[in-house]
């Protein structure tokens, strides 16, 4: 593996379905400025993938639940795609715990020009590009829905949208803009094919790899292309979860990667898939996961 600084300099490589377990994603650009050079622990991750119902040519819109039923420190839940055409470059957006506890939502989209929001700006090393990011507390007992949006084409590229979406205890939704990003104009598809899911833990080596901390998240199948009143155009189901092949974590007395467990998942509205990652065997138990939150209203 690489060293930390190159780990620095690689962490907004592209992440594509090809390569996803094959490499090990590096997310330390989601740490603080003052974060200390530090070997990241290798392989910590899980994927989820899925297949549509209908095959778009034209995604202009991802939504999807995601449910963090137990957070912990140098985590990442994001969702992920490419651009038609383009393998290997697009973008994700997703909820993390920094190495302090604190929690945002981060969107982020390789090769971009421009942005637009609160907390946006440009990333460098091997991939070049936009991330915005919004300070959010991360609630274990409720649902987020990630949102995508194609926003206005302009005459030097393509705005998306990034977006969090949360209801109170009365139902009523709260929309959270992330941010905004322009890309070339070539970049104005969202591949089908690309869409996936990971979870990841960005945290410093930690020896043996069941003491990794545990995570454990619920996906429920995106859908794309809102055509509203709760109606998409195409809805996903749960295909599998391969482990990276270099996370060796198997007994839990190995010397890097993590734990990994994926369950199919009923949500009462949706079947999707809740990954384990980090902890120890014994804590690996469909019959731990709570009982799940109710489903988000429309919007």
């Amino acid at each position: 593996m690489k060293s930390s600084r190159e780990h620095l300099q690689n962490i907004h490589t592209p992440f594509t379905k090809r390569i996803l377990p094959k490499i090990c994603i590096i997310l330390v650009i989601f740490l603080s400025t003052n974060y200390t050079l530090a070997q990241q622990q290798q392989w910590a991750s899980q994927y989820a993938y899925w297949n549509f119902e209908k095959n778009l040519a034209d995604v202009w819109n991802i939504d999807q639940q995601v449910w963090i039923s137990k957070s912990n420190a140098s985590s990442f839940w994001p969702v992920q795609w490419d651009w038609v055409n383009h393998p290997g470059v697009g973008g994700y957006l997703g909820l993390q715990e920094q190495n302090n506890g604190s929690t945002n939502v981060r969107f982020s989209l390789w090769n971009a020009t421009a942005s637009e929001g609160k907390k946006c700006r440009k990333f460098g090393g091997e991939g070049v590009g936009e991330t915005c990011e919004l300070t959010i507390k991360i609630d274990t007992t409720k649902f987020y829905r990630y949102r995508v949006w194609r926003l206005e084409t302009v005459k030097d590229g393509q705005w998306w949208g990034g977006w969090l979406i949360e209801a109170d205890a009365q139902g009523n939704l709260k929309e959270h803009f992330i941010g905004k990003i322009k890309v070339p104009l070539g970049y104005k598809k969202i591949d089908i094919h690309s869409i996936a899911n990971f979870v990841e833990f960005f945290g410093t080596t930690i020896s043996p790899c069941d003491k990794v901390p545990l995570s454990v998240v619920g996906f429920t199948p995106p859908a794309i292309n809102y055509q509203g009143k709760g109606v998409y155009a195409s809805y996903a189901t749960y295909q599998g979860s391969p482990k990276a092949s270099g996370n060796i974590c198997i007994n839990g007395t190995e010397n890097n990667g993590a734990l990994v467990t994926p369950f199919k998942y009923d949500f009462d509205f949706a079947k999707g898939v809740v990954l384990f990652l980090g902890g120890n065997k014994s804590e690996h138990k469909k019959s731990s996961i709570p009982k799940p939150p109710k489903d988000m209203p429309d919007n």
